[in-house]
């Protein structure tokens, strides 16, 4: 039910309508003068309201109506009187933070409804007073103006709102298309091992080579500006080079697989564009005990990976050669071979994984991809990761790369190979009731990285330690790296050797490498007082030869009991310890002279006795 007031707002906005032009200019002004003075207004508000308590009286029993400007915003409105006039205060920041209040003329005709609003904002404080019907006019169309501004202020809040809102849906929308894509992405593949057998590029000097212009082996050879280990051949324009192993492959598995992985590819400086010099590039081929098994042409300077499958020749002795042609008969221009890494590999399958296994994925680095298709065709890649990588993600990778769905997709791990690489004490000598230290040094000499958690221990027995435990958890560590680790034993009290035992135990608790060492407990040096002597000086104490000056004390320590003798005693006497003194000395001790203190600064063994 519309109120009086409604009505007459309803009224006023068909006159303007009648009337823009005549309306808008009667606006500006009345809104710059209510903007410039709107301190006579709130005087005269002052003054009307107390003009009649009876005024006070109905304002009180009065009801919120809601205006028209609320009605839009949908904002929590009073219920107003209806008066015949009004006067919009021009404080819009003051009127939005109040309440409306309203005086109502006693001469005011007609009854207004009850209306109850629902806005959480406050509507502008309005004051009805009787006033002449010419300033009536200008007032609603005013109030319409703000009540039109606001409204246009509001709806796009809302819109932004609803923009947002749009835009977080949009946003779950697609992470929830992202998870599932992932989630589809995931294609099912093996998980296996690699283990290095045999390095054909480090054992060259084991081969035999025959024919060619050049053979040689390098730890580094470009081909496509990618520098790798290499066998080179060039072969001659009426022969064939070739370079021969000869090896005993173990016997395998159901599960394992022998596997001959290299590249092909010419040595980078091949100039293509050479009229007298056309290149024609070489053949590569591979023989096993008299059986082709590899045949290819490669023409670019560039790296091809493949592989031979040598399964079917475990447990025998074999001879692999490797063998060079001319592509185009007779034109060895540029017919720079290269054998990119050619390794002996033993793979393992151990897990299948899944889409539906809900699985921790492995961590994973390096190693070799292999995709198998009808017809026993397979096809090879080697990848390669800064740092550990969950598998599924190089799995995908790998499909990624491949321009046929394989039957079976298999990431062969390349694993770490640990060997104890050398044992021994930190200190030269060791001296009786000297504590020292035990240090050993690993090295990985796998293709793959030893990584975290492997459970690889190092232990030492048969020594007493003074401190620390006696096995170590070997962290990770890159292939070709070294890592050293140290154990703290207990002194011993008389000269002897302490035998002791370092052992490498692996994951699965298998000892993978032990070595045995000793330590020589050598007589301790003689306490001698260490004040600088400033006069050249020599002399035994407790056998042991002393010799100084004011810069320099050597100390040669001897391996005989301490000599009750005294030297110099008799002459006869004097020679025997002389020679005595010569003969079983162990090691020296040099010091020198800081301030008035002799300071020890090297030991060492003798280099030789006399």
């Amino acid at each position: 039910m519309l109120t009086f007031f409604q009505h007459f707002l309803i009224g006023e906005m068909e006159e303007e309508t009648n009337n823009d032009e005549e309306g808008a200019e009667q606006e500006q002004p009345e809104s710059e003068d209510q903007n410039e003075t709107p301190d006579t207004d709130e005087q005269t508000t002052e003054e009307e309201i107390p003009h009649d308590k009876q005024q006070e009286d109905e304002n009180d029993d009065a009801s919120d109506t809601p205006d028209t400007e609320d009605e839009s915003e949908s904002e929590e409105t009073q219920d107003v009187e209806v008066p015949l006039d009004l006067e919009v205060l021009p404080d819009e920041t003051q009127a939005e933070q109040t309440v409306p209040e309203v005086e109502v003329n006693p001469d005011t005709q007609g009854d207004t409804d009850d209306a109850e609003g629902t806005s959480e904002k406050d509507t502008p404080t309005v004051e009805m007073q009787p006033d002449s019907d010419a300033d009536q006019t200008p007032e609603p169309q005013e109030q319409q103006a703000e009540t039109e501004a606001h409204q246009v202020e509001v709806m796009s809040e809302e819109d932004q709102t609803q923009d947002a809102e749009e835009t977080t849906e949009q946003l779950e929308e697609s992470d929830v298309e992202d998870v599932h894509s992932e989630t589809e992405s995931v294609r099912p593949y093996f998980i296996g091992e690699s283990e290095e057998l045999y390095d054909f590029v480090t054992m060259f000097d084991e081969s035999e080579v025959s024919g060619g212009e050049h053979i040689s082996a390098s730890m580094s050879d470009i081909s496509g500006g990618v520098s790798i280990p290499a066998l080179f051949e060039h072969p001659s324009p009426s022969e064939q080079s070739r370079i021969v192993y000869t090896l005993e492959l173990p016997s395998v598995e159901e599960s394992e697989l022998l596997f001959l992985h290299f590249s092909i590819g010419l040595r980078d400086g091949v100039i293509f564009d050479d009229a007298e010099r056309q290149p024609g590039g070489v053949k590569f081929c591979i023989e096993v005990s008299g059986e082709q098994c590899f045949e290819d042409v490669s023409t670019e300077c560039s790296w091809a990976q493949n592989g031979v499958d040598l399964t079917r020749f475990s447990g025998n002795k074999v001879e692999i050669v490797f063998i060079t042609h001319c592509n185009v008969e007779g034109n060895s221009s540029y017919a720079w071979g290269l054998w990119g890494k050619p390794k002996l590999l033993k793979l393992t399958q151990t897990d299948k994984v899944t889409e539906d296994q809900h699985v921790l994925p492995h961590e994973i680095q390096c190693g070799t991809a292999i995709a198998e298709y009808p017809e026993d065709h397979k096809t090879i890649l080697e990848f390669h990761r800064d740092d550990f990588t969950p598998s599924p993600e190089i799995a995908a990778g790998i499909y990624n790369q491949l321009d046929t769905e394989p039957l079976e997709l298999t990431l062969y791990v390349a694993q770490p190979k640990l060997e104890i690489e050398s044992v021994g004490t930190t200190a030269a000598v060791v001296g009786t009731g000297e504590a020292y230290e035990i240090q050993c040094t690993l090295k990985n000499i796998g293709a793959g990285p030893l990584p975290k958690g492997s459970n690889t221990r190092l232990s030492i027995s048969d020594i007493k330690l003074r401190r620390g435990r006696s096995a170590h958890n070997v962290k990770t560590l890159a292939a070709g790296e070294t890592s050293t680790y140290i154990w703290y034993a207990r002194g011993v009290s008389r000269q002897s050797t302490i035998n002791f035992t370092i052992s490498l135990k692996s994951q699965r608790g298998k000892t993978v490498d032990q070595v045995k060492g000793s330590v020589d407990i050598r007589p301790a040096l003689p306490k001698l007082d260490s004040q600088v002597v400033s006069e050249i000086h020599t002399f035994l104490q407790d056998n042991h030869l002393v010799l100084g000056n004011k810069h320099l004390r050597l100390i040669l320590v001897h391996s005989d009991p301490p000599s009750k003798k005294k030297i110099g005693s008799s002459k006869a006497s004097g020679a025997n310890s002389s020679e005595s003194s010569l003969q079983g000395y162990e090691y020296y001790a040099i010091y020198v002279a800081k301030g008035s203190t002799y300071q020890q600064v090297a030991t060492s063994k003798m280099i030789a006795e006399a």
